[in-house]
């Protein structure tokens, strides 16, 4: 056996044909391996929920109805449990004269930001001017020193 492939070169044609097969021979085994029995390899039980269980839309008036009743029905069910369990855990929901004084006491607190971000805002400014008076200031007396330094050393030369 080795005598046989001790001789055999696969350059040229015989290279180009051996790319040809596996190019060809690959995709199409993969296929045919892919294609066959796919429920059996793939499928996977109860992926997909029964149709009896799906929502089915409404496509009459009476059905309509039916579904709008249905859904007022769970919703009133769900406000009672809702009501059940915070009057179990001593949860009392709060009137309209609560939740106004809430509102109200918000919009107090909001003012009263807005007012120290306003007072904070015209306090820096006020610092910026005295720093800026300060350094005019500072300014004339080194112009003055240096007037009277130069004058002092005019008087003297």
């Amino acid at each position: 056996m080795s005598r046989f492939f001790k001789n055999f070169r696969m350059q040229g044609t015989n290279l180009e044909i051996m790319k040809f097969a596996i190019c060809v021979t690959f995709p199409i085994g993969t296929m045919i391996w892919v294609g066959n029995d796919t429920h059996e390899k793939f499928n996977v039980p109860n992926f997909w929920p029964d149709p009896s269980t799906l929502h089915r839309i409404p496509k009459t008036p009476e059905e309509l109805q039916a579904e709008l009743a249905r859904m007022r029905a769970a919703r009133a069910e769900k406000r009672a449990r809702l009501e059940r369990e915070a009057q179990q855990m001593s949860i009392v929901a709060p009137t309209q004269e609560e939740l106004e004084a809430r509102e109200l006491e918000g919009m107090k607190n909001r003012l009263k930001v807005r007012e120290l971000a306003e007072q904070a805002l015209r306090q820096k400014q006020e610092e910026e001017e005295e720093a800026a008076t300060a350094a005019a200031a500072a300014a004339v007396v080194a112009t003055e020193a240096v007037e009277v330094s130069s004058s002092s050393a005019a008087a003297s030369a």
